[in-house]
């Protein structure tokens, strides 16, 4: 039986070669003969054999010495230029998108995912989270161990000074993000319990997002069931008024939950006897609404916060969304891209939303109490009476209690 090779360009396969070849001129002899031959063990004395048998034709052995790796792009050696370019594309993105003012860098998992298609055949996104940790940079939220390994890097290299000045600056931001950034703990939220719809998480966090000094306020609401982002919203600070448009949102596009959770804010809680306008106009929509100070009330909100500072500072860059207005425009966007890019679910065979049985239960108007004295009631440190349509003044009775109604734009009226 001969054996028919082609050029061969390896050590690698000289040495199978010969193997084969001892292992054909010596095939009656025991494993542990040829074993001793090869210097090789008698498992792959065996695995040699099989192949031999499986690729017989004709007499002739057609088998490939190639080593199994050898189209492996993990296997290939990358070289320290290319892992370079590839690093100074990734500081000039975050100079873009002003991560040094906003303390959120790019992750390399967003990176990673929009490099070009030959990019990525050169390197897969394991050795590239590997050859940035070389150059000091890793996860947030990697262990301790790792963080520990990407600080010493970094002080190396300052201390060399092999940083240009803006490289320096985004190393000294990224350590001080390293230290004060702990990893989430893991709060029992207890989503089993739960169906679609039956509870939900509203919070607002406060932050840099557009590459500038500016902070805004993001309102996320959160089913706590499967996570998903339900409603976004944008305003320049937490208000009263953010709160009414995230819930219309909800509502508009789920329905109404049985259940919502969110932190004592003066407009979700007023004390352990007293209820805000807030609340009472959820329970007249049939929702309850449960007030903490506790963190762990709501786990799945605020690390839907912590995200939102990972990833949109970079979306939003790519999408050009550069201030509250854009947010605003473009808040189904964005929530659709927080759910499939961390593939929460939407569309549940049990949903226990209830359908708003009419237009007004969509509005979250608020129902305000005030008395009047002087002919007019005091609101938000402004003095208000009411006009009729002709635009006269309607005169108010002196110590009578009236309401006012007040919407998501914040417009009054009486009622």
């Amino acid at each position: 039986m001969g054996c028919k090779t082609e050029d061969t360009k390896t050590r690698y396969q000289n040495i199978k070669i010969e193997n084969i070849k001892t292992i054909l001129k010596y095939w009656m002899k025991p494993n542990s003969v040829l074993a001793e031959k090869t210097k090789l063990s008698i498992p792959t004395i065996c695995n040699y054999k099989r192949q031999i048998r499986e690729n017989v034709v004709d007499g002739k052995l057609l088998l490939n010495f190639e080593h199994g790796n050898t189209s492996n792009k993990n296997s290939k050696k990358i070289s320290d230029n290319f892992v370079k370019k590839l690093f100074q594309k990734y500081f000039d993105l975050n100079k873009k998108i002003g991560a040094n003012i906003t303390n959120n860098f790019i992750t390399i998992a967003d990176f990673y995912n929009d490099l070009t298609r030959e990019e990525k055949s050169k390197i897969s996104s394991s050795h590239l989270y590997k050859a940035f940790l070389k150059l000091g940079f890793c996860s947030y939220y990697a262990k301790h161990k790792t963080k520990r390994i990407s600080k010493q890097i970094m002080n190396s290299i300052l201390d060399k000074k092999e940083a240009t000045k803006d490289q320096e600056t985004m190393y000294l931001k990224n350590i001080k993000i390293i230290d004060k950034i702990k990893k989430l703990s893991i709060y029992s939220n207890e989503k089993s319990k739960y169906e679609f719809g039956q509870c939900m998480e509203i919070d607002a966090q406060f932050d840099r997002f557009f590459g500038t000094k500016e902070k805004v306020a993001l309102y996320h609401a959160i089913d706590v069931k499967s996570g998903a982002l339900l409603g976004f919203w944008c305003e320049k600070e937490e208000t009263t008024q953010g709160y009414q448009k995230l819930l219309e949102i909800v509502f508009e596009k789920y329905g109404l939950p049985e259940r919502i959770i969110s932190d004592k804010r003066r407009t979700m809680w007023g004390s352990d006897s007293t209820e805000t306008a807030f609340k009472n106009a959820l329970k007249e929509k049939g929702i309850e609404l449960f007030s903490s100070s506790n963190p762990k009330a709501k786990p799945n909100v605020e690390r839907s916060n912590c995200t939102a500072q990972r990833n949109f500072p970079y979306f939003f860059n790519k999408e050009n969304i550069k201030t509250i207005k854009d947010v605003q425009d473009n808040h189904e966007k964005i929530t659709n891209f927080y759910n499939k890019k961390f593939n929460k679910k939407t569309f549940w065979k049990t949903n226990l939303f209830t359908k708003p049985g009419n237009e007004n239960q969509k509005k979250m108007d608020l129902i305000i109490n005030r008395k009047v004295s002087s002919g007019v009631v005091k609101f938000n440190n402004k003095y208000l009476c009411p006009f009729d349509k002709e635009n006269k003044r309607v005169l108010l009775t002196n110590n009578c209690n009236v309401k006012l109604c007040q919407d998501s734009n914040g417009i009054l009226n009486f009622i």
